[in-house]
Parts: C-alpha cells; sequence; structure tokens
C-alpha cells in the first residue's frame, strides 16, 4: 500500500484495462479496490505522469 509517508511501497499489479473512446476523449475505467479503498465522497483524484509515461493517481481528500 503507498500513501504520503511511504511513497516507496511497491506497487500492486491491479490487471490490464482496455482505453476506450468516449466522444472526443478516451477513458480507462478504476478497480473496485482503488474505489472502495482509496477515494472519499469527492471521488476526485489529481493525475502526474513520470518522465517514462506512467500515469499516477492519488485521491485528492476533501477538508472536512
Amino acid at each position: 500500500m503507498v500513501n504520503s509517508e511511504n511513497q516507496t511501497a511497491k506497487p500492486v499489479l491491479l490487471g490490464r484495462r482496455k482505453v476506450s473512446n468516449m466522444n472526443f476523449s478516451k477513458i480507462v475505467t478504476l478497480p473496485k479496490t482503488f474505489t472502495d479503498n482509496y477515494l472519499d465522497e469527492n471521488r476526485i483524484v489529481e493525475i502526474s505522469m513520470t518522465a517514462d509515461g506512467r500515469l499516477i493517481l492519488t485521491p485528492v481528500h476533501s477538508k472536512t
């Protein structure tokens, strides 16, 4: 498990997903493990990309 305090944890492979067309965008589904355990009610993620093209999704938690 990776969190803000532990950025060196080994990634967990959650399978492959097909990238699909939707209007003028591309979409991919998120695994239920991620959505159920890491997203809160606002369901917002921050997307970043590494120099080698890897996408990183980071949950954005609401400040309540």
